[in-house]
């Protein structure tokens, strides 16, 4: 589901001085989600927002809420962020939970776009023209 998807929404701050129903843009772009044993995970990210892009090769652990993947994280330390904690769930092409680092924190949600599939390739056939362009089209 999320192997080379693309994660966007919203997000909230719970940060002294800021109001909390003001959403903010998010973005994350995943490269090819792999288990690395038990329940971690690791999970290449680009992550876009308030001006910020860094991209990450983040390790944590996924847990499961019975068919439910839920990120996990406690005091987990990610460059460029701090230390963060976090809460967030998976479900039926959304994604939604709360998230913290220092005396920032707030909810996030927003939608997930699968990763595109690329069409099969038609081969070419001696039908279909001559070997040299067949070639040439490859």
């Amino acid at each position: 589901m999320l192997s080379g998807a693309t994660l966007e929404g919203s997000f909230t701050s719970t940060s002294a001085g800021s109001d909390p129903s003001k959403l903010s843009r998010d973005k994350y772009t995943l490269g090819q989600v792999k288990k690395v044993g038990g329940d971690i995970w690791q999970i290449p990210a680009r992550i876009q927002y308030s001006g910020k892009d860094i991209t990450l090769p983040i390790i944590l652990p996924i847990r499961w809420a019975g068919d439910t993947p839920v990120v996990t994280v406690d005091d987990l330390p990610m460059p460029g962020f701090g230390t963060v904690s976090a809460r967030v769930m998976f479900f039926e092409g959304h994604y939604a939970g709360y998230w913290k680092h220092g005396d920032h924190g707030g909810n996030m949600f927003g939608v997930i776009h699968p990763a595109e599939k690329e069409e099969p390739k038609a081969k070419a056939s001696p039908a279909s023209g001559s070997g040299r362009d067949a070639v040439r089209e490859k």
